[in-house]
């Protein structure tokens, strides 16, 4: 294992931008070799005698060196993903467009929760698109402290940011119908929290100004 490791980490290093072909053959392997994704480090057990310290210590070495190549090549290729994540266009009106944005957006996922646990690749997803929340409030609404605001401009961009939140929890919800995040919960109450009450939030305090 260090060995595939450490050459897919050093093949990376030599070619910057191959994070998703260095995924896939990570992927290939996991399925040819039969490792289990996302690896994790797996400590000793307690039953082996005390003779055999010298050799269990030697292992938990070669163990954690092991896990260290691994999170780095793992971190690599996360980031990748959260920036190609973030560059993902609007779905737009065109179905057969809409569908490729949706499929890329599920490799993606898919790529990313098989470098890590379902909390931990929900934690990211869910970061992605916070950043792209605040991104459209701060493009389209006025600062809360703003005092010149044209309020008919104003209005016609809360109706394109609700447009623009619809099409993201499309997206969504064609992403958490495929079960690739299994233990987040609801699937409702989820998009509920991270989209509608931030929306709702940032009217309240638009409208108290």
């Amino acid at each position: 294992a260090e060995a595939i490791i450490k050459a897919l980490s050093d093949s990376l290093e030599r070619n910057p931008g191959s994070e998703e072909s260095i995924l896939q053959e990570i992927l290939r392997l996991a399925s040819d070799e039969g490792l289990i994704l996302p690896l994790r480090n797996n400590p000793g057990t307690t039953s082996i005698s005390q003779s055999s310290s010298s050799l269990n210590m030697q292992l938990d070495s070669m163990d954690q060196l092991i896990e260290g190549k691994w999170t780095s090549l793992s971190l690599s290729i996360q980031k990748h993903i959260t920036a190609e994540l973030l560059k993902l266009p609007p779905l737009g009106q065109n179905q057969r467009w809409s569908w490729a944005v949706i499929e890329r957006r599920l490799e993606l996922v898919g790529g990313l929760r098989s470098l890590v646990n379902d909390d931990e690749a929900w934690v990211i997803y869910q970061s992605v698109r916070a950043q792209q929340l605040e991104q459209l409030f701060s493009s389209l609404l006025p600062d809360s402290d703003s005092e010149n605001v044209n309020y008919k401009e104003f209005c016609c961009n809360c109706g394109v940011v609700a447009d623009k939140i619809m099409e993201m929890i499309e997206e969504d919800f064609s992403v958490l119908c495929t079960g690739v995040f299994k233990k987040i919960g609801g699937m409702y109450h989820i998009l509920h929290d991270l989209y509608l009450d931030k929306y709702s939030d940032e009217m309240s305090l638009l409208v108290e100004e």
